[in-house]
């Protein structure tokens, strides 16, 4: 299904004008544009007065005032002129060729591309290390000869890192509150070496 192009607004309301007998006020206008497009149209007025507007200054519309004072509207007969469209003189791939500006962006992506392998190859040596550590387990239950590591062996290891966990963090609370200590005993100055 091919869908029907819209006539352009300015169009339509040229061809109203044509159509009528007499010169149209603006509110004939609407009401006609309005039963045309079956009663559904949201701003008919505001496209209406941009249209006026605009056809006015291009000459294709007259404006007339009445013995009432009333402005009625009507064509004048001058047409705008048809649309033409142009092919490319030249094929799209020749219109495009790379000039500083280009240049530039294809050098940034050649940097982004550098980035991204970078990247990359980083998390390809982080996978390894991971896999390193898969193949030490892997050793140590081929040197069990298990295929699982018992729960009493994991409990032990679990143990030895928390207590090593443990003495690290003590010693380096020690070394910190003493650090702190001596400095406060220098500011006061106060010897108290022998207290520590």
């Amino acid at each position: 299904m091919s869908k029907e192009a819209k006539p352009q607004f300015s169009k339509t309301l040229r061809e109203t004008l044509k159509n009528s007998a007499d010169a149209l006020t603006k509110k004939e206008i609407v009401d006609r544009l309005e039963w045309d497009n079956g009663g559904a149209s949201i701003s008919v007025q505001e496209k209406l007065s941009k249209s006026l507007r605009e056809q006015l200054r291009l000459g294709y519309i007259a404006a007339e005032v009445d013995t009432l004072g009333v402005t009625r509207y009507k064509v004048t007969g001058v047409e705008p002129p048809p649309k033409q469209f142009y092919p490319p003189k030249k094929p799209r791939e020749e219109c495009a060729k790379p000039g500083p500006k280009r240049r530039a962006q294809q050098q940034t992506k050649e940097d982004a591309l550098k980035r991204i392998a970078k990247k990359e190859e980083k998390e390809a040596e982080e996978m390894s290390c991971e896999t390193r550590a898969q193949s030490d387990i892997n050793k140590l239950k081929q040197d069990l000869g298990v295929a699982k590591i018992p729960f009493n062996y994991q409990e032990a290891y679990t143990r030895g890192y928390n207590d090593a966990m443990f003495h690290s963090h003590r010693d380096a609370y020690n070394a910190g509150r003493q650090s702190v200590l001596k400095g406060l005993l220098k500011l006061l100055n106060i010897k108290g070496e022998v207290l520590l």
